[in-house]
């Protein structure tokens, strides 16, 4: 399908599939928030085959206590890919300091797809998408827990 908002276009719904792909695309969540990127997979759950995980900004993962291997993309800041980490096993650590994002994919996500880099540049493009098409909503303020002040004269 085409770009979001492309001239002319009336849908803002972006596929983030390859042609390269004959499978459904792969679908990225973006983390952005400090404390959905603390979490990182443990917040989020386990990954479908054609799932991933985007964590913006970060330059390093860990797969302490995770229980399964993982890929791993590092990202720089145009969107090309600086690294990959091919099935990262629990209890390790990955990083590299010139990387803007992380992209977290199944095991063997990237050997088996050897056009991964188009569809993962076509997910990053679909989840911005997903993510400026939400709408607003205000927060609400916080209902103190305090007791209300009392008039030191008794006077309401």
């Amino acid at each position: 399908m085409t770009p979001c908002m492309r001239r002319g276009a009336r849908s803002a719904f972006c596929h983030a599939g390859s042609r390269h792909s004959p499978s459904s695309p792969l679908r990225l969540f973006l983390a952005r928030s400090f404390w959905q990127r603390a979490a990182g997979l443990f917040g989020h759950g386990r990954l479908g085959p054609q799932e991933g995980l985007w964590i913006k900004p970060c330059k390093a993962v860990h797969t302490v206590g995770l229980g399964y291997a993982i890929d791993i993309v590092f990202i720089g800041p145009q969107g090309k890919v600086l690294k990959t980490v091919h099935a990262l096993k629990p209890n390790r650590v990955a990083w590299c300091l010139a990387a803007h994002s992380v992209v977290e994919l199944p095991a063997f996500y990237c050997r088996s797809r050897p056009h991964y880099q188009a569809s993962l540049r076509q997910a990053m493009h679909a989840a911005l998408c997903r993510t400026a098409h939400t709408p607003w909503r205000p927060v609400r303020p916080r209902r103190s827990r305090c007791p209300p002040a009392r008039n030191p004269m008794g006077r309401t």
